[in-house]
């Protein structure tokens, strides 16, 4: 009888001290960080920049992230790409779930070149795997696996600007997996667009055949006018590229090119 008591007794502490953690990380979650290990004032800003660190490993960081998860799996499911951002970043937790979580809030957000980051932080850090952490249904390893595969590598971004029409687009070092550019004509800055003030990036996913030429272009991201993402597929199509190649042989592959369309040198 005293031993069963006593048996209790220890199962009521050990649950107790689950909740002291949990309550303790929802009020003392240090949040993120930045790069430079420095901490952050402007979460979006610098989640945008792929430079969102999460660096607390701590019961109470586990608590902390714990009392968000639910809500964070509701923003995540209802595509409410900012509010996961907010949610995640601000508890700090360092774990492959919360790493996911701003994965997939930049690809959707089209910030690829973030997603891209956070996706390869989630591969090396904590994993959620345990009875109390079952990864609220996610198969992280699956997620992160799909994600490589479905986000081109991007390729450096080129300014057009309306007084430079006939600069050739230099080569660029990439992945030999990949395809990169070759010697191109920018895209024409449209007449039109430069008297009514239109700037802005577009992202134009490239299919690219095996013997450098574009075989599809599309809009990946809008620059937010239609003759700037126009003038950008028109130019594009006509683009060779140095294609990928696997094991000493050219082989089709995507890639996303960032156009930045700028009346800054006028």
């Amino acid at each position: 009888m005293i031993k069963t008591w006593t048996s209790h007794l220890k199962i009521a502490n050990y649950l107790l001290l689950i909740v002291v953690l949990f309550l303790a990380g929802c009020a003392s979650a240090p949040g993120p960080v930045n790069v430079k290990g420095e901490a952050v004032s402007d979460i979006y800003s610098v989640f945008t920049n792929g430079e969102i660190r999460l660096t607390c490993n701590s019961p109470s960081c586990a608590g902390g992230f714990g009392s968000i998860r639910r809500e964070a799996k509701i923003f995540y499911d209802n595509g409410l790409w900012k509010d996961l951002v907010y949610a995640v970043a601000g508890v700090g937790y360092k774990e492959d779930l919360a790493y996911f979580y701003l994965g997939a809030a930049a690809e959707n957000l089209g910030y690829l070149d973030a997603a891209q980051t956070y996706y390869r932080l989630a591969d090396t850090v904590h994993k959620c795997d345990g009875w109390l952490n079952n990864c609220d249904g996610f198969d992280i390893p699956a997620l992160l696996s799909q994600a490589r595969i479905r986000i081109p590598q991007t390729v450096q971004p080129e300014d057009v600007a309306s007084n430079n029409k006939n600069k050739l687009i230099s080569p660029i070092s990439a992945d030999p997996s990949r395809a990169s550019l070759f010697y191109n004509q920018q895209p024409i800055y449209p007449t039109e667009s430069r008297i009514a003030n239109e700037q802005g990036q577009v992202l134009i996913s490239v299919l690219v055949n095996a013997d450098g030429t574009p075989q599809k272009v599309a809009v990946f991201k809008s620059s937010g006018y239609i003759r700037l993402d126009d003038a950008a597929l028109t130019a594009v199509i006509k683009w060779r590229f140095l294609p990928a190649n696997k094991n000493g042989q050219p082989i089709e592959s995507r890639v996303i090119v960032p156009i930045k369309f700028s009346l800054k040198s006028e």
